[in-house]
């Protein structure tokens, strides 16, 4: 496939606790996730079953208390949801190679929680209407542009709790564990600067609900609340000025190791590409290389491998072979030529030594002039 060029930069008007969060790590991941254009690598599978588990969860509109009945609706509504994402994936060049969705990690863990949660949140509808402040709800506050929707909004005795459903569970390590946490406690935090514009009160509380039913709480301070309005408004209107003065797109990238490795637009990013001449490692020791195309093979099968000339940091210039490469899941490669430039994105390093690196699932080839 060919890289396109970028879309026009936008500026933002509406602001969430998501972009907000990509805002502080990369400008310009923070646009083209604004504008969705231009993804170059394949979807995570992990995000994806987020996506599917939100999509359930906001369907919570049953009647009857039979919980059994409320978990067949759940499983009927998990289905359907599956279904349309297959149809979506299955159109998307990038994403039908990731078919079937049952067959990815933690599939069926996934669907039982969010059969679960479908269960408590529906049955939550038996307390009272004054407890149940907000379901799914979206706010927005029109002073500052901040948009979000908690996944459920509760008042207690002693005042509102916002709550927050994730799809996923801590990692053992506990920095991994901590950074984790502070993310999500950002999260909360701006919801509860939007809980105050709407109700004129400020949440006594926070609860981020995970995979593995564990209940992490998240106290909320005011001063930080605000602390942290300031900051995103901040963010927001920087970038509002950098996009309103013209500025390229390289100018707004913030480049890091561990964002850039997982950056969905990596692709199309220069300046990840110029900082990074050697691969550099994602999760398994996925990585990224670009170069020339020296020789192209085609072998049984349908399989293909490729020599591509890559620079070293110190400038000199380097060959790597990549093999295995199906043409089901790479279609364009019979196009490629010798001298072609291209860049090879997740793929498996197989030997630092012996330079060589073989195809995963969520690999990608992206040919560009070599001007780009």
């Amino acid at each position: 496939m060919k890289l396109q060029p970028l879309p026009k930069l936008q500026s933002i008007t509406k602001l969430s606790p998501t972009l907000f969060a990509i805002l502080k790590q990369c400008q310009l991941q923070a646009a083209l996730s604004q504008a969705r254009a231009q993804r170059t690598t394949r979807s995570s599978t992990v995000a994806l079953l987020g996506i599917i588990a939100h999509r359930v969860l906001e369907k919570t509109r049953a009647v009857s208390k039979n919980s059994e009945d409320l978990r067949i609706q759940a499983e009927a509504i998990w289905d359907k949801t599956v279904e349309q994402m297959e149809e979506d994936l299955q159109s998307s060049p990038l994403d039908k190679y990731l078919l079937p969705i049952n067959k990815w990690k933690k599939y069926y863990l996934q669907q039982e929680y969010t059969i679960c949660r479908y269960k408590e949140i529906a049955l939550s509808r038996g307390i009272s209407e004054t407890q149940v402040v907000a379901r799914e709800r979206k706010f927005d506050n029109v002073t500052n542009g901040f948009t979000g929707k908690p996944d459920l909004i509760l008042r207690k005795e002693n005042g509102l709790v916002i709550i927050d459903y994730k799809s996923t569970e801590l990692s053992d390590d506990l920095e991994n564990r901590e950074k984790k946490i502070e993310s999500w406690q950002q999260q909360i935090l701006f919801y509860a600067s939007l809980v105050k514009k709407e109700f004129g009160e400020w949440p006594v509380d926070g609860k981020i609900k995970l995979l593995n039913k564990e209940v992490i709480s998240i106290p909320i301070d005011p001063q930080k609340v605000n602390a942290l309005s300031a900051e995103a408004q901040t963010l927001k209107e920087n970038y509002n000025a950098k996009v309103e003065m013209g500025v390229s797109h390289s100018q707004l990238a913030q480049y890091s190791v561990d964002n850039c490795s997982f950056c969905e637009f990596k692709g199309s990013c220069d300046t990840f590409w110029r900082k990074n001449p050697q691969p550099i490692p994602g999760t398994d020791d996925y990585g990224c290389l670009s170069g020339e195309i020296l020789k192209l093979v085609g072998g049984a099968n349908n399989r293909y491998s490729i020599v591509i000339t890559s620079e070293k940091s110190d400038g000199h210039s380097q060959k790597w072979q990549i093999s295995n490469l199906s043409a089901e899941q790479f279609g364009n490669l019979g196009e490629l030529e010798r001298g072609t430039f291209v860049r090879l994105l997740d793929f498996k390093i197989e030997s630092d030594d012996s330079y060589r690196a073989k195809p995963t699932r969520n690999s990608v080839i992206w040919e560009l002039p070599r001007s780009n």
